[in-house]
């Protein structure tokens, strides 16, 4: 079961958006998540488990590079990887699964609030977009502006 902490948190964020909190419960390898998506793009909080200290982790999928500009955004992503080193910092990476750029944030889990993490999200969210339009992404299948899907 998910902690109450990380279960009131995705309720309070819910409450927020306006819609039904789902029912969360752990993967088999523990972890607890919510996934949704959020003006067409995927968000997804999940909660880690480490002993008596829970981490929030917030992923934010930015979509795949161009193909004739993958090494670049590759290597300028990295640098600004290197220009944010710092504790509980944000780092982009690769998805492994799909090869696409994922954003993603840890802190305590303690730490969050819903208030912040939404109007984090929703910057998250704005400057994924603008990196899609940046870098001409495909737009398929993007969903009207208020759409949330949970997965």
């Amino acid at each position: 079961m998910a902690s109450a902490d990380f279960h009131h948190l995705c309720a309070e964020l819910c409450e927020r958006l306006g819609v039904a909190c789902p029912e969360l419960a752990p993967e088999p390898t523990g972890l607890s998540a919510m996934s949704l998506r959020l003006h067409g793009v995927d968000l997804s909080l999940v909660e880690r488990l480490d002993g008596a200290q829970a981490t929030l982790l917030v992923l934010v999928e930015f979509g795949a590079p161009p193909t004739a500009r993958e090494l670049a955004v590759w290597q300028a992503l990295a640098e600004a990887n290197f220009l944010m080193l710092a504790p509980q910092a944000p780092a982009f990476s690769r998805n492994p699964a799909n090869g696409e750029v994922v954003l993603q944030y840890a802190c305590p889990l303690a730490q969050a609030q819903a208030a912040g993490l939404h109007r984090g999200l929703l910057e998250m969210t704005e400057l994924a977009l603008r990196w899609r339009d940046f870098f001409e992404a495909p737009a398929d299948d993007r969903p009207a502006p208020t759409e949330i899907r949970f997965a």
